[in-house]
Parts: C-alpha cells; sequence; structure tokens
C-alpha cells in the first residue's frame, strides 16, 4: 500500500489529519507507519520477529534480545515508537545498528526513538480492550490544506472534526485483542484495525 491520507472535516474545509503507511521489511515483518502532517510527531508500529511460539507462550526478538511472553495461539507480537523532538536526547548507535541489522530503509532516524513492546491493558472486568498507541494534539493549519494530501485517490478515511485544536488518539485493534469502544472511525491494516478517537 503507498501512502494513504486521513481527512478532517471542519468549518465547510477539508483537512489533511494523518499519512499511513505499511511496509514490509526483508526479515518478513510488517510496519505501520502513522504520521500527523503539520506536526514533528509519528508513531510506528512493528511486528516483532518470532524464534518459537507453543501453544502457551512465544519467544521472540526485541532490541537484540530474546523475550518470553505468555501468549494466545498465533498472536503477533509487537512493539511501537513515537519519534518527536522531545526524543531527541534518546539518541544512540546501538539503536541505529539494531534498525540497520532488522533492515529498515531509514535506520539512523530510529536512532532517536523510545521503542516498547506492546502490552496488553487488563480492564477492570478482566477483559482487554486493543492496544492504546497514545494520542497527538492535532491542530489545523496551512499544512493541513496542501493539495498532494488532499487528492480523493489517496484519501483513506474522513472524519467529522469537532474544532480547529483537537486530541486524535489512536487504537490498535487485532483478532486476539479487539477494541471495544465506541468510535465509527477505522482503517484496516496489515497488523489490525486502526481506530482514530476524537477528543
Amino acid at each position: 500500500m503507498n501512502k494513504k491520507y486521513v481527512w478532517g472535516n471542519f468549518d465547510n474545509k477539508q483537512f489533511s489529519l494523518v499519512e499511513v503507511e505499511e511496509k514490509i521489511y526483508p526479515n518478513s515483518c510488517r510496519q505501520l507507519y502513522v504520521r500527523f502532517i503539520g506536526t514533528n510527531n509519528h508513531l510506528t508500529v512493528h511486528e516483532l520477529p518470532i524464534i518459537c511460539r507453543t501453544h502457551s507462550y512465544i519467544v521472540f526478538m526485541f532490541n537484540r534480545e530474546k523475550i518470553q511472553r505468555f501468549s494466545d495461539l498465533n498472536e503477533i507480537p509487537m512493539s511501537y515508537n513515537w519519534t518527536t523532538t522531545n526524543f531527541k536526547g534518546t539518541w544512540t548507535e546501538q539503536k541505529v545498528e539494531i534498525a540497520k541489522e532488522l533492515g529498515y530503509t531509514d535506520p539512523i532516524k530510529h536512532g532517536n526513538q523510545s521503542q516498547q513492546i506492546l502490552q496488553k491493558v487488563q480492564n477492570i472486568d478482566g477483559t482487554y480492550n486493543g492496544y492504546n498507541l497514545g494520542s497527538c494534539l492535532v491542530n489545523l493549519n496551512s499544512s493541513n490544506r496542501k493539495s498532494r494530501y488532499l487528492h480523493k485517490k489517496y484519501r483513506l478515511l474522513s472524519l467529522e472534526v469537532p474544532k480547529n485544536t483537537f486530541r486524535l488518539n489512536l487504537v490498535l485493534s487485532t483478532r486476539y485483542n479487539k477494541y471495544r469502544g465506541d468510535s465509527k472511525y477505522k482503517i484496516s491494516t496489515n497488523l489490525g484495525r486502526l481506530y482514530f478517537i476524537l477528543k
């Protein structure tokens, strides 16, 4: 899939909000990339390489380490990271080397990222409700109006935006950890359904 865009409708105008791109790397792991247009923020969700799987646990690679976790059959181990100007102080050569080994096309940018394994969050009643990936504050401005983002051929989804500035939350729903919240805005990706929740 090439880059596609999520639009927002506000005050009888259309704005580009989010750029979405999916990739498959040489190690066959999939990646979902989400960039917030008009900001320095982007989110990346990575499928992690599996070493061993049984009916009750999974062993996978994360930052050159073997991690063992209890896991449902066929559940995909994933990690995620946000890249913002706030993370500039986290740069390390080790992160760049790891990104090179995993086959990323631009490993140097991974030196500024704080990467975490996706964890299921348990609700009070014991159920799961998707993976909360975090949020970004969106401020509609001229950069959201660039024509290259607003071509109908590349539109994934349109949201009704409540105001000029708002918070956009992202939740990933997978077969083994479904999101049960209330949101009509979602897209299908190679890692699961991505929900957009406006606050």
